[in-house]
């Protein structure tokens, strides 16, 4: 984690294979709920664990821009030669880029690090393949001024 009181940057890195959000889901008897709810929560604490609560409350009503990358696990079915081909490189397979933004969209919101995502006034995001490092999510937000 880091933040920056100059450029007001939250930085943290969350280890583990990207998520996608699902849809709710609705009962027979016309009831939804969140099939994702006890991951969210999970991953909520993973990142709780790296921001500095105390010295947010300076993004929680500004504009704000996310960059994210996602980096996913190469199959092991692959040939080494074409491991090394893809190492760093785009994903363009599954799971769709904006169901994970939106998932983690969810979290850092649930875990108060902003109010609301109508906040976020501009998305980078990428996937692409394990570089080495191990799958994992990098998530880049700042305050926009």
């Amino acid at each position: 984690m880091n933040q920056n009181r100059s450029t007001k940057s939250i930085v943290v890195s969350i280890s583990g294979e990207p998520i996608a959000l699902q849809r709710h889901r609705t009962l027979k008897n016309g009831m939804t709920y969140d099939p994702q709810r006890q991951l969210k929560y999970q991953t909520g604490i993973q990142l709780k664990t790296q921001v500095n609560f105390r010295n947010i409350d300076s993004f929680l009503d500004e504009d704000l821009s996310l960059n994210i990358t996602f980096y996913f696990e190469i199959p092991a079915s692959w040939s080494k030669r074409k491991k090394e081909k893809v190492a760093g490189k785009r994903k363009g397979s599954r799971p769709d880029l904006t169901n994970l933004i939106k998932y983690y969209e969810d979290v850092l919101q649930d875990i108060g690090v902003f109010k609301d995502d109508k906040q976020i006034v501009e998305i980078t995001a990428k996937k692409l393949y394990d570089d080495g490092q191990g799958p994992r999510i990098e998530i880049v937000l700042k305050e926009e001024v």
